[in-house]
């Protein structure tokens, strides 16, 4: 197998590993079973080490570069792969008894292993080791965040639809042919690099729905993208994503998290009582009057406070928003290389000087609103 290097400019094919899980929705609160569980529900643990001790990417095989971020997940780390002189992001996540635990490491790995798209962050091998799984992924040069940030302006409708496209493309496809909702859609989870490629990533809240359109009550995701129904603890579906795509994309193109308009991206953010109290009980965000009548359309549409009301991504895909940009592409990459520009920049000049991958850690840092 032959993974991406710097030589052929070719992407891998991601490796597959057998992960052993029967539930109908993994995501429960810790130390609750789904309705009717017995033990073919559970997670084979035992089986899930065994498969990352066969995985064809070996720890031999990487050599640390830096660790280029970190979260409450774990740690990750920028990697060369020697066999091949790739360059991965390498997640690290210490394995403790905690069940609940586990069972979101097994699903993250089953929902990366089945994901084969364009548009979802490529997995190419995981191991187990010191006590602690080590994830192998995609390597990716920055997040939607860091080109906010950077940018320090609003993003304008032509990016804005350059970044929704393939966005929707993958959820689309995670929706509708994995089954899967990915619960943590936000800026900081959608991912770029320096050819023009968006993707999805961060699949730790994804939950498998086992082929059925079952619903699932949890509290996993970040609070300040997530849908009434979801913030207020009820059941949810598919469509909550497609409201945190909504917010997602509205605080791009105002260059605030939409329910603190006019603050920069890094204001202080709203207490989770203060998030209740605007998402379930307030009329959702909606664009300044200067946007397109199609843009006001696609957040209206996104932004819906009852989930029966609210579009799905199929028919986001078909929007007249991205049907009016079509015709006329941004050139992503450009986009993102003159961004990344823009943080060598604005760089601390008694760091070391860093190539454009090296300013990307900053996709996979904590961030301050989970």
């Amino acid at each position: 197998m032959a993974l991406w290097g710097s030589r052929n400019g070719t992407k891998p094919e991601p490796i597959s590993i057998n992960i052993t899980t029967t539930s109908a929705c993994n995501a429960q609160a810790p130390g609750s079973m789904p309705s009717g569980a017995g033990p073919s529900n559970v997670p084979d643990f035992d089986g899930l080490r065994e498969a990352l001790g066969h995985s064809e990417i070996q720890p031999g095989q990487l050599q640390l570069l830096h660790n280029i971020g970190h979260g409450s997940s774990g740690v990750v780390q920028k990697v060369l792969h020697t066999p091949t002189t790739s360059v991965l992001a390498l997640k690290v996540i210490a394995i403790d008894a905690d069940e609940a635990v586990l069972k979101g490491i097994l699903l993250e790995l089953k929902t990366l292993h089945e994901s084969r798209h364009e548009s979802i962050v490529s997995f190419y091998g995981a191991f187990y080791r010191e006590g602690a799984v080590h994830i192998a992924l995609e390597y990716m040069d920055a997040c939607l965040l860091d080109i906010g940030i950077t940018d320090g302006g609003p993003l304008p409708e032509p990016v804005l639809a350059a970044i929704a496209h393939p966005v929707l493309r993958g959820l689309v496809y995670l929706h509708r042919e994995l089954h899967v909702i990915h619960r943590d859609i936000k800026p900081s989870n959608i991912l770029v690099d320096t050819a023009g490629n968006i993707k999805i990533a961060d699949f730790g809240v994804s939950g498998n729905l086992a082929h059925t359109l079952a619903k699932c009550a949890s509290w996993v995701g970040t609070v300040h993208y997530m849908s009434p129904e979801r913030i207020s603890g009820g059941s949810y579906s598919y469509d909550s994503d497609v409201w945190s795509l909504g917010i997602t994309l509205l605080e791009l193109a105002i260059a605030s998290f939409p329910y603190l308009q006019g603050e920069a991206f890094n204001a202080q953010r709203l207490s989770f009582w203060d998030l209740l109290h605007f998402i379930v009980e307030s009329p959702p965000p909606s664009p300044p009057t200067h946007f397109s009548v199609e843009f006001h359309h696609l957040i209206t549409c996104s932004l819906q406070k009852h989930p029966g009301t609210r579009a799905s991504s199929s028919q986001l895909l078909e929007h007249p928003f991205l049907v009016v940009h079509a015709d006329n592409p941004v050139d992503t990459a450009t986009w993102v290389q003159a961004s990344l520009a823009k943080q060598r920049m604005h760089a601390d000049p008694s760091t070391h000087e860093v190539s454009d991958v090296d300013t990307s850690g900053r996709h996979l840092a904590h961030d301050s609103r989970l």
